[in-house]
């Protein structure tokens, strides 16, 4: 027991290279065989240990389930960072499939909390680079993946759907034609996909399979997935009993989400509900809505969820005619979305300045 840090850094740093790097592999051995829990609370932990004791082999599983174990329970940011840790010793294993494999699994699992903390365009790269390592592979589940994840990252980094829609129609043409869940999740992309590039034709035929796909295995997922198209298309309220229906296919959509446990499924359902409350003049509901992104992107650590609460409270503002609180959340909002879309943001940014100003008189 050191009485002081630096008496312990100094007995440490005094010890000879290859003797710390046997302790640290004795340690991380010791750890594994006597405490078993230790192995799936801190396997960092142990990691760490192998990883001084230049065994980065042996450490590489263990930064696996520290990057899974964090990302479980929302800690995007240290998923991260064992991914990272992970896919740096995968890059500089010996050739050969093995290496190939372990480099294609953890950059996939690097992907989704890339996504989750707002690094949008970081997380599509991911994705297309596991999708050429699939095809390179011949590993179609891998190559599904790697579609399905370009996707939704694609989608939320405000870009056209064009090289999702070649990933997911060239994933559709390598699945197992007994493979109806894979199929399923594909399809119900896909009538997004045509949706958003202006193909009503297709995007209807994809969504009429998707759904009684859906329906026939319980994929809730997929079902809120088609579920959402309908608020694509902006369509007038006529009447009291269309906006009712309305109001009723929001609740579908949060009961959805809700089942899925999926925090992009819950954002989006909860940004539907804002446009449609605000459209309908609810403004409490809509309030309560965006509350409940605020709540969302903090607790789990969703960068691109602040964003959108933040920019729907600036549009709040302004529609009270509090356009110096507005401005001022505008620009929360910006610096929020460079860090997740980069300069993609700045034309929603720019329109709620100018709706500021001209209202104020200052254009």
């Amino acid at each position: 027991i050191f009485r002081h840090a630096l008496i312990q850094d100094t007995a440490y740093q005094s010890l000879l290279s290859r003797r710390r790097r046997h302790y640290h592999e004795a340690i991380a051995k010791v750890l594994i065989d006597a405490y078993p829990d230790l192995v799936v609370t801190q396997p960092e932990l142990i990691a760490q240990h192998y990883v001084k004791a230049q065994q980065n082999e042996l450490a590489f599983p263990y930064w696996m389930k520290a990057g899974e174990r964090a990302l479980g329970r929302s800690a995007n940011y240290e998923a991260v960072d064992h991914f990272q840790h992970a896919l740096a010793i995968a890059e500089h294993l010996p050739e050969g499939p093995g290496r190939q494999k372990e480099a294609l699994e953890v950059t996939l699992k690097l992907g989704e909390p890339l996504f989750a903390v707002g690094r949008v365009s970081d997380s599509v790269a991911k994705f297309k680079l596991t999708a050429q390592l699939a095809r390179e592979a011949g590993d179609t589940k891998a190559f599904i993946r790697s579609a399905l994840g370009f996707d939704v990252a694609l989608l939320l980094s405000a870009k056209q759907l064009a090289e999702s829609l070649q990933l997911l129609t060239e994933a559709m043409g390598k699945i197992d034609p007994n493979d109806q869940r894979s199929r399923c999740q594909l399809v119900s992309r896909l009538a997004r996909a045509y949706s958003y590039l202006g193909d009503s034709k297709n995007s209807a035929k994809c969504h009429k399979e998707g759904v009684n796909l859906a329906r026939r295995l319980g994929d809730k997922t997929s079902l809120f997935e088609l579920s959402v198209l309908s608020f694509l298309t902006q369509t007038t309220v006529k009447s009291v009993a269309e906006a009712n229906d309305r109001i009723a296919r929001v609740d579908e959509l949060k009961r959805l989400s809700a089942g899925i446990n999926d925090d992009d499924a819950r954002s989006r359902a909860l940004a539907v509900d804002v446009y449609v409350s605000t459209e309908l003049g609810n403004r409490a509901r809509a309030d309560r809505a965006v509350d409940g992104l605020e709540e969302l992107g903090t607790l789990r650590q969703r960068l691109n969820v602040l964003w959108v609460a933040r920019t729907a409270r600036a549009m709040m503002a302004i529609l009270d005619g509090r356009f110096a609180t507005a401005e001022a959340l505008a620009g929360e909002a910006l610096s929020l979305g460079r860090q997740t879309h980069g300069t993609e943001v700045e034309g929603v940014y720019g329109l709620q300045m100018f709706t500021i100003r001209r209202e104020q008189s200052r254009l």
